[in-house]
This record gives structure tokens, C-alpha cells and sequence, in this order.
């Protein structure tokens, strides 16, 4: 009987190292969009706003986006009083991911009980400015989940499309829903960065 306990004892710590490791390779697949490489712009009706002429004091608030903080965000309610924003747009422009990586956003909306009052808001792909795939976040992305004890979650899919920009979208006609909503960073990686196949651990 000892010696049963003793092993099981030694599985259960196994098991609670393995998965608490693949935690940690879960966070390093969540990898911002960043750098020197990657341009962040406003859409609006006329196109997108890249330049500081265009975004005007916006300009180094909206950089928080595409670094290396996952703590760091821009508000959207104020890009879109500002320059009537219509998404936000996050463009590769040395790399193009293949099809079944995965794409997406992490947000927060202050005072969100669920991510459905969020139906307004969509992701797309696109490749040399072509849309390529558009996923809605109220209905089919494939994180729906609030992160726990936040208000923040992870809004992504896995493509079918090879890209080389993700886009956050809405219509004006839910500004109000979403003045408070925050962009934290957007995200393109490979699943398998942490597959595990056992059934146990969640993968990300």
C-alpha cells in the first residue's frame, strides 16, 4: 500500500509539472505581433492610417499594440472618436504565415460578463491588402473564454488561408457597446508551438 501511494504521489507530481510547464509553452505561443517589421494602422473609410501626420497624438499610443507587453493597450472608443475608426489593423511586412496558424487578437472589455455582446466585432486576414478570411467573436472564434479573475480574453481562429495582416473590425454602430474596449496585442503563430496530445493539459 506504501508503495502504491508513493507512486501515485509521483504520477500526480508529474503530471502537475507537465502540465504547469505546458502552461508556460502556452504563453510563449500568445507571442505579440512586433517590431520594426510590423506596421499598425487605423482603418477608416479612406483607407489606412499609418503615418503620425495621419494618426496625430494617437500615433504613440496606438505603438503599444505591437510591442513585446502583453500589459500595454490603446482604448478603441478613443481611435474612434478621434479618426473615426473603423478596425485596427496589424501587417507583417517580411512574413507571410502560412494556412493553419492561428490569428488573432487579446482584448478586454471593462465590465464583460460574456464575449456574445461583443457580436459586432470581427477578425479578418488578409494577403497584399486581399481579405482572405473573416471570423465573427460572438460566434465562431475559437477562444471564447474570459482569462480567469480578468475581464480580458483571447479572440483567435485557426486560419485556412496563408496571410500577412490581422484586422480588428467593427461598424460604427457600436461605439458605444465598445468605448471601452482595450487592444492589448494581435497574434500570428503556429499551433503545434505546444502540442502535447494527451488529453490532459489545454493547450492554449
Amino acid at each position: 500500500m506504501k508503495h502504491y501511494f508513493k507512486h501515485t504521489v509521483f504520477v500526480q507530481l508529474l503530471l502537475f509539472l507537465f502540465c504547469n510547464a505546458n502552461t508556460t509553452l502556452a504563453q510563449q505561443c500568445y507571442k505579440p505581433l512586433s517590431g520594426d517589421d510590423v506596421q499598425i494602422g487605423v482603418v477608416t473609410g479612406s483607407g489606412i492610417c499609418l503615418t503620425q501626420l495621419c494618426l496625430g497624438s494617437y500615433y504613440n499610443n496606438l505603438q503599444l499594440v505591437k510591442d513585446d507587453d502583453l500589459g500595454s493597450y490603446t482604448v478603441w472608443g478613443n481611435l474612434v472618436s478621434a479618426l473615426s475608426a473603423q478596425g485596427l489593423s496589424l501587417k507583417d511586412t517580411v512574413n507571410t504565415y502560412p494556412s493553419g496558424y492561428v490569428a488573432g487578437f487579446l482584448l478586454e472589455q471593462v465590465g464583460l460578463t460574456s464575449i456574445s455582446v461583443l457580436s459586432d466585432l470581427t477578425i479578418s486576414t488578409y494577403l497584399n491588402g486581399t481579405i482572405r478570411e473573416t471570423k465573427s467573436i460572438g460566434d465562431d472564434l475559437l477562444s471564447g473564454n474570459l482569462l480567469s479573475g480578468t475581464e480580458k480574453f483571447y479572440a483567435t481562429f485557426i486560419t485556412t488561408l496563408s496571410f500577412d495582416e490581422v484586422r480588428l473590425n467593427t461598424s460604427l454602430l457600436s461605439v458605444g457597446v465598445l468605448n471601452g474596449l482595450r487592444i492589448y496585442a494581435g497574434f500570428a503563430f503556429n499551433p503545434l508551438c505546444n502540442i502535447e496530445n494527451n488529453g490532459i493539459c489545454l493547450d492554449f
